[in-house]
């Protein structure tokens, strides 16, 4: 409800201003276009309140336009008889704060402007059940008061039909229900003609039928409807109510016009006396649905009837009237139904960045006060998308529940987590009691969930860090100013890494393009592609975005530089290779080894079975990707994941799923996955008794062949089982969520390579059976350099110490044509470390010395 309110919101305030504009360029334009161009012209609006969002344009008049702040949440204070132990405490430390909250109502503070998607909602409601009881009630009122027509009237009509081409009949219904002669009717029309209609002459009814017809005609009548339409749905917007009253009475000008093109020139003035004998004639009634009728108010006859003075000139400048309306439609369009340029540089969401001045007006104690919790969440990424808050005071810790509506916008996984990460850190900043905060998707991530207590740096609670501006805005800084780090501990006995991974995640609007990596001991290296191994780069290095830089305790020399604290500064540059901003990272030794020390905005990877979860989508991953490890070996394991339901039991929580695990590599230059598992039905069970701390209990699988079916009923509960027995139809998804991760693995080491879960084309060796059985099978079990080689002719890659490797198998023939099979170890840059070749002599394998 919310996300559609804000939507025609914004849709209504944009039309409005449109229909501003038109109002006045229709003004400048007043006696320089036809009626049937100012009529035209309104399709702009028109398109604007379809069609609210445009392309962007440097040209759209909405580039000076500000944006339109939304009307956000909902919130809820659950059991407000204890909004006191929310709100304040016995101990001293809380004093102070008792009597400033004991002045805040609860039900004052409520922010009336939740209740807005809601008013909007019962007026429409309201309005669309008037208009169709109005219609209802004429409809019954025309069956009933119907007159005979005279025979005149007949044929006044039909030689109306003819003058106006028009081959449908349109019955002309002589009544006493409507006062005034008008088009009433979408699928069946009809002329509605009062009853003493019948005291006009004939070249009057001629004229009042040509007029209706025209309406006909030019399909006024759907029109209007979709004019009643808009109007149900804008009905608060007083300036649509304007500019609808001026589209139509531009629709009957339009009318006029073409009635008066098929009329000579002398039965002009005729037609004018025509107009105002209807409105001498009948009275002007209030109709309740809108009908398209002939005449209106005498302000509106007086503005036709000017109208019929200038239609002869108009008649002679035919040709530059309808090339200035053209180009009158065709500007407007370009102006108004464009959208404004987006900031290239900033975030991808309009209120990303955070705004410390506005936040820390919002600082309060305590959960309870609704106005000061709801400012805070309507000013953090995401905040127009927020459905309704609910605020948990019952019990300690006190709760934040954020839920989201995104309606088909979410961002991906890693910004959902990396945002409400930020989220999270900005409310316990500015909230002082608060000590969970959820945010509930609504999308398949579910509910996201932070504790206080994993944002505490140093022994330091980040309520301090919102004591002074300067404090404040150097929190946000950091947030912003993202770091990835991994592992996070380090010791020089780690053969899988050359160091700790460093890689900057900055998240902010000014565009970066090089980033400064400077250390003040030990040393900085690089690794990957062009060189294929690990490079020193000294103590500093200057890298494009994206691309990581490893610290290492050693120096060039190879020396260990013992510190206790070792600072690594990440410095961006601009174009101009002027400094942006800068932010340290710390990493502490302890005799052992060496530790990241965390802070706001640095994010680490966890691959132990007990982590530091923020959510149980979290937990699940880790699980699965510790499976990982009992498949053969690759690259990089990725997982994919559909869970069906959580069951939660006290601190232990039950969670079914759909698993699938993928172990990629390397085979002939494509990253694909060399093993891993289907769609496998799983049940993970994890314990809780730490808050966001999740402890795997359990891994359990089906077994396979004839107990398959049976032990998927005893895992899954009976309303999940057919679910669970159908698991591979989510293997797409799967596979999906694993390619993509892949696809990440990829870009963090800055290769491009095609990435496909699917199997590789592999051509066999074309050798004697009986060798290949001895080469390949035999040999193979003993030589560790031929089992790492292919069995295929082609490749793969190992990284060994750092290095990569390349494996290549190859097959080759003598000039006495004896087979010949190559197996090669060699870096990326081609240098070879290791060359065997066998030469095959029937079913005997020699190798060449």
């Amino acid at each position: 409800m919310q996300y559609l309110f804000n939507t025609v919101l914004t849709t209504s305030i944009y039309a409005a201003i449109v229909g501003l504009i038109i109002v006045f360029v229709k003004g400048l334009l007043k006696n320089r276009l036809s009626a049937r161009w100012h009529y035209l012209i309104w399709i702009v609006l028109i398109m604007k309140l379809l069609l609210p969002f445009g392309p962007e344009s440097t040209i759209s008049f909405f580039n000076v336009v500000p944006d339109v702040e939304y009307y956000s949440a909902r919130t809820v204070a659950e059991e407000p008889e204890y909004i006191d132990e929310a709100h304040g405490s016995t101990e001293a430390s809380y004093e102070t704060g008792i009597s400033a909250v004991s002045e805040i109502n609860p039900i004052a503070t409520f922010d009336i402007k939740a209740l807005l998607p809601y008013l909007w909602a019962a007026g429409a409601v309201i309005m669309l059940i008037w208009l169709t009881a109005s219609f209802r009630i004429l409809y019954k009122k025309l069956q009933k008061g119907i007159y005979p027509l005279e025979d005149r009237v007949l044929r006044i009509q039909q030689n109306c039909m003819s003058k106006m081409s028009v081959k449908r009949h349109i019955p002309v219904i002589m009544q006493s229900t409507v006062s005034m002669p008008s088009l009433f009717g979408v699928f069946r029309p009809k002329i509605l003609l009062p009853h003493n209609a019948v005291e006009f002459s004939d070249k009057e009814l001629e004229h009042i039928l040509m007029h209706e017809l025209a309406h006909y005609k030019r399909k006024d009548i759907l029109i209007n409807y979709l004019l009643l339409a808009l109007q149900t749905v804008h009905w608060f917007n007083p300036v649509m109510w304007y500019c609808f009253k001026k589209m139509r009475e531009d629709m009957e000008l339009a009318a006029d016009e073409q009635v008066l093109s098929l009329l000579a020139s002398e039965e002009h003035k005729a037609y004018g006396r025509t107009l105002i004998a209807i409105l001498e004639g009948f009275s002007g009634p209030k109709l309740a649905p809108r009908l398209l009728a002939m005449a209106d108010d005498k302000k509106s006859i007086e503005k036709r009837l000017k109208m019929i003075k200038m239609t002869e000139f108009f008649k002679r400048r035919r040709r530059l009237v309808i090339l200035a309306g053209l180009l009158c439609i065709a500007l407007l369009s370009g102006i108004l139904l464009t959208n404004a340029v987006t900031n290239k540089n900033a975030i991808s969401n309009s209120m990303d960045i955070y705004d410390a001045e506005k936040l820390l007006k919002y600082r309060t104690e305590y959960v309870g006060d609704n106005a000061a919790v709801t400012g805070i969440m309507n000013n953090l990424p995401y905040g127009g998308y927020i459905e309704e808050i609910t605020l948990q005071m019952n019990t300690e810790p006190y709760e934040v529940i954020v839920k989201y509506d995104f309606k088909g916008n979410e961002p991906s996984q890693q910004e959902f987590f990396d945002k409400f990460h930020n989220n999270a850190a900005v409310a316990f900043a500015l909230i002082k009691n608060v000590g969970t905060i959820n945010f509930d998707t609504s999308t398949s991530e579910g509910i996201i969930r932070f504790t206080r207590d994993k944002f505490i740096y140093d022994n330091v609670d980040l309520w301090s860090f919102s004591e002074n501006e300067k404090n404040f805005e150097k929190l946000l800084h950091d947030l912003v100013f993202g770091v990835h780090v991994s592992p996070t501990k380090y010791e020089l006995t780690m053969s899988s890494t050359p160091g700790i991974r460093i890689m900057e995640l900055y998240q902010g609007e000014v565009a970066v393009k090089t980033v400064r990596y400077s250390a003040e001991t030990g040393s900085l290296a690089t690794w990957g592609p062009p060189a294929g191994k690990v490079v020193q780069e000294g103590k500093t290095v200057e890298l494009p975005r994206g691309k990581a830089v490893y610290w290492s305790p050693l120096s060039n020399s190879g020396t260990k530089e013992q510190a206790a604290e070792n600072i690594v500064k990440i410095t961006l540059l601009d174009k101009a290779g002027k400094e942006i901003g800068s932010r340290e990272i710390k990493i502490v030794g302890n005799g052992y080894g060496f530790e990241v020390q965390r802070g706001p905005g640095i994010y680490t990877d966890s691959n132990s079975q007990v982590q530091e979860t923020m959510t149980i989508e979290e937990a699940v991953r880790s699980a699965i990707l510790d499976e990982a490890s009992a498949y053969r070996d690759g690259e990089v394991a990725t997982e994919g994941h559909v869970i069906l339901s959580e069951h939660e039991m006290g601190p232990i929580i039950k969670v079914y799923a759909i698993v699938s695990i993928g172990n990629f590599g390397f085979e002939n230059g494509v990253f694909t996955k060399i093993s891993g598992s289907g769609a496998i039905p799983t049940v993970i069970t994890l314990d809780n008794r730490e808050e966001s701390r999740f402890a795997l209990i359990e891994y359990k699988e089906p077994q396979d062949g004839s107990y398959y079916a049976k032990s998927i009923k005893e895992m899954f509960p009976i309303e999940l089982q057919k679910e669970a027995l159908n698991a591979q139809k989510y293997s797409n998804e799967l596979v999906k969520q694993q390619e993509l991760q892949a696809g990440e693995y990829l870009k963090s080491i800055d290769r491009t390579a095609k990435v496909s879960a699917g199997h590789v084309t592999k051509t066999l060796v074309d050798i004697d059976v009986d060798a290949s059985n001895k080469l390949f099978a035999e040999m193979g079990k003993y030589d560790s350099f031929i089992n790492t080689c292919p069995y295929w002719i082609g490749t793969i890659e190992q990284i060994e110490d750092g290095i990569r490797y390349i494996y290549q198998t190859s097959h080759d023939k003598t000039s006495d044509g004896y087979d010949i099979v190559t197996f090669t170890k060699s870096k990326e840059d081609g240098t070879v470390e290791k060359q065997v070749k066998y030469k095959i002599v029937g079913s005997e394998v020699q190798k060449i010395e």
